[in-house]
């Protein structure tokens, strides 16, 4: 049982895949802090089964809940040397924190960990998709779940709640500002059971509210002199930037074939660096700044249960 680690876990309307999370969770770790933000399900009655388990449940109006927000409460309320950040339709590997955290301990500037996931369509299916890279590296992202040193997530300023996505890039961004750095290791991390994914479809990849990450994240990075950092985290995003703008030039100029012939491309350099989900990344962040006339109201209540 790991006694210097708290596992927080963000969830809304989990209640199908909650008793696994939990039971993973709770093999591993004595500390466990889960943040309901406002479901409507039995996810609030399934936690408090668990003793082991510290509830905050977040109410709010008019409001997207982000897991962003609910980190950084709970972030607030652990006491320990590390913090394993999970969601709730993930399952822990057995052996992830273990690995990670000897990583983490031999090595001085390291602050975070991340591992690979099995993806699951389903939660009966036996049938998953690795999401995984070939081999050791300094990464370009930081995803959902991770281990991080408390010390070095607090020196950085933990999540930013006003980032609703990309919130692991900016906490990255921050990381090496302070001279941090972060670990993929080739190891089993978690597993993930992406069952709501497939019903979310094309507009909401493209019509999310990514743009308030950009203009939040990218203030950040001008106002801290961070460019290195940037420039590091998204060097496998500003091609399809690239080709993106290049694209925007010929729709201008009507000259539609070299138009289509630049995202193809775009595309097949997302497949060959396996991450075709950029493709969409700066497109969805312009089409979804018209939602900067449309700011929301934001009323937030925390519970603690």
């Amino acid at each position: 049982m790991n006694k210097d680690v708290t596992i927080i876990i963000v969830g809304k309307n989990e209640d199908r895949i909650l008793n696994r999370c939990f039971d993973s969770a709770s093999n591993l770790c004595d500390d466990i802090i889960y943040v309901d933000s406002d479901s409507t399900d039995s996810s609030i009655e399934i936690a408090k089964k668990y003793k082991k388990i510290k509830i905050i449940s977040l109410k709010t109006e008019n409001y997207y809940h982000t897991a962003s927000l609910a980190r950084s409460i709970a972030s607030k309320e652990v006491n320990t040397k590390y913090i394993q950040f999970i969601d709730a339709d993930m399952t822990l590997d057995e052996n992830w924190i273990n690995i990670a955290k000897k990583r983490l301990e031999d090595e001085h500037l390291l602050a975070a960990a991340v591992g690979y996931k099995k993806d699951y369509a389903s939660l009966d299916s036996n049938k998953y998709t690795l999401r995984k890279d070939k081999r050791e590296f300094y990464p370009d992202y930081l995803s959902g779940a991770f281990l991080i040193k408390k010390k070095d997530y607090d020196l950085a300023g933990g999540f930013d709640p006003l980032v609703p996505w990309d919130e692991e890039r900016d906490l990255y961004l921050r990381i090496l500002k302070n001279k941090k750095k972060v670990i993929y290791l080739d190891f089993l991390m978690a597993s993930h059971f992406d069952y709501k994914t497939k019903t979310r479809g094309i507009l909401f990849i493209l019509f999310n509210e990514k743009h308030k990450c950009f203009w939040r994240i990218l203030g950040k990075v001008f106002q801290s002199n961070n460019f290195k950092s940037y420039l590091f985290i998204y060097r496998k995003a500003i091609p399809i930037l690239i080709a993106d703008l290049t694209s925007l030039y010929f729709l201008a100029s009507f000259e539609f074939i070299n138009m289509i012939l630049t995202q193809i491309i775009a595309l097949i350099y997302g497949m060959v660096i396996n991450r075709r989900g950029l493709i969409f990344y700066w497109k969805s962040i312009l089409l979804s700044s018209i939602y900067l006339f449309f700011p929301k109201k934001k009323k937030l209540k925390i519970k603690f249960l």
